[in-house]
């Protein structure tokens, strides 16, 4: 972070100092809550990963939710990323559902995926709104998100650069 680095991935073992840290220089955590507890519980199947990985993934799985609560409460900037690569693609919309039981109001967790992380690849006059002559990618869900979060994991509606994918 001292460095000019922009954004921590898991960040599960982050304390106060880098967290202060995080705030001055507006480096952003992105927890991604969804793979901490994916691969905790895979740990606890047998034969799941090696036996020297078992300990560390439960104990930081377990721990990922917590810490990106303390950071969110400390006023730690937060982007969104699910690091989907670790447990099955479809699932990833469930990282809304962790950051919301973690502290963070649902419209701050669309903010943070949307117009966040417009902001830090530098595409904010591209991306993260519905906008007149920004790139047309809308996903859409039966329910207002704002008052039933868990609507996110229930996507009816797909368009990607105005092209539409799914219309259910």
């Amino acid at each position: 972070v001292s460095n000019g680095v922009k954004t921590i991935e898991h960040g599960t073992l982050i304390e106060k100092r880098t967290m202060e840290l995080m705030k001055e220089k507006e480096a952003y955590l992105v927890a991604t809550i969804s793979a901490g507890k994916f691969v905790a519980e895979q740990a606890k199947k047998p034969g799941a990963y090696p036996a020297v990985i078992v300990p560390k993934a439960i104990a930081i799985g377990a721990q990922i939710q917590e810490t990106f609560s303390k950071a969110y409460k400390y006023g730690v900037p937060i982007a969104f990323g699910t690091d989907a690569g670790v447990f099955p693609h479809g699932e990833n919309a469930k990282e809304f559902v962790y950051m919301n039981e973690g502290g963070m109001p649902v419209s701050e967790v669309l903010q943070s995926a949307t117009l966040v992380n417009a902001k830090l690849l530098d595409k904010e006059n591209q991306l993260g709104q519905i906008k007149e002559g920004f790139l047309a990618d809308i996903v859409a869900t039966e329910e207002n998100a704002l008052e039933n979060v868990n609507t996110l994991t229930e996507v009816t509606f797909v368009m990607k650069n105005g092209v539409i994918y799914k219309n259910n």
